[in-house]
Order: structure tokens, then C-alpha cells, then sequence
């Protein structure tokens, strides 16, 4: 009999080899797990062979209809599970435990452009003020943390993991450890190194190195961040846009951009992999000119 791999066995097989080489987040293995259990069930509730050699591009063809169809899954979601298979496959492939590839014909959904929601200079300001007079026990550290946001456009848990360490209040520069623990530093204004002094001091002695602690004294929750932001935003009755914390990282970019910064500058400061992913902000450059453009005395 041929040489059957079980693709459980394959699939914590490529789990590890994510985590150890690629350096894969937890998040983007909880991912994985989450989207092969789903192309698990539905192989075996339609009595499919899920040996590894056996599964065919028809099979998987079969699945996306499914994940549309049954599932309703938009877009963007159905992209991620045909990518993290696809990621799952070309392991295979790449161990050898596979010769041919079943995801090689398939191409997931493209990307829809969607423009991300964004706060007006405005709605910032309004925010950070509404932050800063609250009468909170945590005021200060609430305001901090969503200036921090608004002024360096790092992503809700790069904000979460900073360690009062990564500032440098000499230069006016703050580390941050992006995903897949890349790092990159981000440029603050002289007078937010100063407001970030003033918090600093506050929290002395220092008992605990992260930035932003509960309480207990503990680092907070990404999750707590967020409803920390909600609230405010509940003060100011921003809070049905659908808009997040996430927006902030959206209106600095987008703010960049409508005075002047380059793209590739902009891409640096994100901590973007690919400006594709960069270059969705540039839709709003052309907005922004429109309304110029408008102001023409004829």
C-alpha cells in the first residue's frame, strides 16, 4: 500500500515549521487552525478522502463554492482560508510529502479595495480632547495610549506591547516590534516626547516596564484598549460610524499622505510588508485634491 500521511499529523507538522521558521504571530496560528478545521468538516461531512495525495483541485473548487454558498463568507474571508490552505499545500509540497499540488490551479477571490474608514483631523481633535479632560482614574493613561495611535499610526497591539524602554526621549523616536517581530522606529513630535515624559514620571517607581498597565499593574488587553477607545468615542457620539482604534492608524495615514509624505515614507511607518497594502490610502490624496481643486476662482 502507498505511503499514507495523516494530514493531522502533516498539518501540526506545519503549525510548528510556522511558528519556529516563519515566525508566525499566535494570532496568525489560531488562524490556521481555525480555518483547516473548517475544510476539515467539510471534507469529511462529504465523504471526501482527506489523505493528503488524494485531495484534488475539484475538491477544493468544491469547497470554496461551499464556503460562499452555505457559509456566506464575504470576500476577504474566503481569501484568508484559501491562502492559509494554500500556505498549508506548498509545506506539503516543499517536505516532499507531496508531489503534486491541488491548490495550483486555484486562485483565491481577489482582494476588494475597499477605502478604510477614517477620522477627520477634526474628530481627532475632538477625541484627544475629550481624552484628556475625562475625570477617569486612568485619564492620563487613556489619553496617552490613543495619541500614542493618532500620532504614530502603530497597530492596537504593537500600542499594548511597548515597554517604556522603546522610547528614546533623546531623539524623539519610539521602537516598535511589528508583525513577525520586525522592527521598526517611528519619529514623535517634541511636544508628545514631552507629554509622554510627563506619564512617565507618573508612574514611577517603575514596577512594571509596559507602557500601559491595569489596575492591577499588569500590561493591559488589546481588548481592554478597545473598549477604553469605545467609551470615548461613546462621549463624543462617534460611536454608531463604525468606526475603531484601528481608524486612527487609517487618518494618520491618510493625513500623511494629503500633505505630501510619499508613499514608500508612509509604507515605512506602518510597518507594511507589500505598499499594495499601502497604497489604498493614496485613493484619498485624490479626494483631498478634488476639494482643492474646487477652490479654483474660476
Amino acid at each position: 500500500e502507498a505511503f499514507k500521511m495523516n494530514i493531522n499529523k502533516c498539518f501540526k507538522e506545519f503549525l510548528d515549521y510556522m511558528e519556529a521558521e516563519k515566525n508566525a504571530s499566535h494570532h496568525t496560528l489560531k488562524n490556521y487552525r481555525g480555518d483547516f478545521k473548517i475544510f476539515l468538516s467539510f471534507m469529511s461531512s462529504n465523504n471526501m478522502e482527506t489523505d493528503i495525495d488524494k485531495i484534488e483541485v475539484t475538491d477544493i473548487r468544491k469547497y470554496i463554492v461551499f464556503l460562499k454558498k452555505e457559509k456566506n463568507y464575504a470576500n476577504e474571508t474566503i481569501r484568508r482560508k484559501i491562502n492559509s490552505l494554500k500556505s498549508f499545500f506548498n509545506f506539503l509540497v516543499s517536505q516532499d510529502y507531496l508531489v503534486q499540488n491541488p491548490m495550483r490551479g486555484i486562485t483565491a477571490p481577489k482582494k476588494e479595495k475597499r477605502i478604510p474608514k477614517y477620522f477627520t483631523e477634526k474628530q481627532v481633535k475632538l477625541i484627544l480632547d475629550t481624552a484628556k479632560k475625562s475625570d477617569d482614574d486612568f485619564a492620563l493613561r487613556n489619553y496617552i495610549l490613543i495619541k500614542l495611535i493618532a500620532v504614530t499610526g502603530i497597530r492596537r497591539q504593537e500600542a499594548v506591547d511597548l515597554d517604556f524602554k522603546d522610547v528614546d526621549f533623546g531623539k524623539n523616536t519610539i521602537k516598535i516590534k511589528g508583525k513577525g517581530n520586525k522592527e521598526r522606529i517611528v519619529p514623535i513630535s517634541k511636544e508628545f516626547s514631552e507629554e509622554l515624559w510627563t506619564y512617565f514620571q507618573s508612574r514611577l517607581p517603575l514596577k512594571n516596564q509596559a507602557m500601559f498597565i491595569t489596575s492591577t499593574g499588569n500590561r493591559i488587553h488589546s481588548s481592554r484598549a478597545h473598549t477604553i477607545f469605545v467609551d470615548i468615542l461613546k462621549k463624543v457620539g462617534l460611536n454608531n460610524k463604525g468606526l475603531s482604534l484601528h481608524s486612527l492608524r487609517h487618518s494618520y495615514a491618510t493625513m500623511l499622505i494629503q500633505n505630501g509624505v510619499d508613499i514608500a515614507a508612509v509604507q515605512e511607518l506602518l510597518g507594511h510588508e507589500d505598499i499594495n497594502t499601502t497604497t489604498v490610502y493614496a485613493h484619498t490624496t485624490t479626494e483631498h485634491l478634488k476639494e482643492q481643486v474646487a477652490k479654483l476662482p474660476y
